[in-house]
């Protein structure tokens, strides 16, 4: 992509992320979303349809570089999980969010352009489906791992959703170690609760 579009784009994204800080999506105006981009309309109107579809294309572009940060190795997650130590993709979830504040602040507790929610559970129950057919081979057919994905995505996305509502007050680090501690051992464990 030639980069004035990609700079037209970002301006255009992060001026509808500042506007809904403040303003219901559909409050909002297109010429709102150009003057605070400082792009003229008729630039506005050769990259999008409509507000609309600057923001779907601008959340669709945000969970593009999220699920690219959810790659990973299985084995090497259940390892590094096994030792305590975070895997990859968790603290790079982690990392993720917390690069983006204002897009997150708005996709759990603003009035977001997309269901995002849903759709950050189902993207993170789809990625750990196969890491749980390694992770949990030798307890196979107890419970499905559709079942553990959903329950783990939800527990996630419900994780992130309130780190976000406590406006990032624990690192994402330690957030990540947390997590993982939690995933390993359970929240009994967590709560030092026997």
């Amino acid at each position: 992509m030639d980069l004035r579009v990609r700079r037209t784009r970002k301006l255009l994204w992060g001026a509808l992320l500042a506007l809904l800080a403040n303003k219901p999506f559909n409050e909002l105006t297109v010429d709102e979303i150009c003057r605070r981009a400082m792009v003229n309309r008729t630039t506005f109107y050769k990259h999008y349809r409509d507000k609309q579809d600057l923001a779907r294309r601008g959340a669709e572009e945000m969970l593009e570089t999220l699920s690219a940060t959810l790659e990973d190795d299985p084995d090497e997650t259940a390892q590094q999980a096994a030792h305590g130590i975070p895997p990859e993709h968790i603290a790079a979830l982690f990392a993720h969010v917390a690069s983006e504040p204002t897009f997150y602040r708005l996709a759990f507790h603003g009035e977001a352009a997309l269901p995002f929610k849903p759709i950050l559970e189902r993207l993170l129950a789809e990625r750990s489906l196969s890491r749980l057919a390694k992770l949990t081979r030798e307890v196979a057919g107890t419970v499905p791992d559709q079942m553990i994905s959903a329950f783990g995505a939800g527990a996630l996305v419900s994780v992130l959703s309130w780190w976000v509502a406590v406006d990032f007050a624990i690192p994402p680090e330690t957030m990540a170690k947390h997590v993982t501690f939690m995933m390993t051992h359970g929240t009994h464990a967590a709560a030092g609760v026997v």
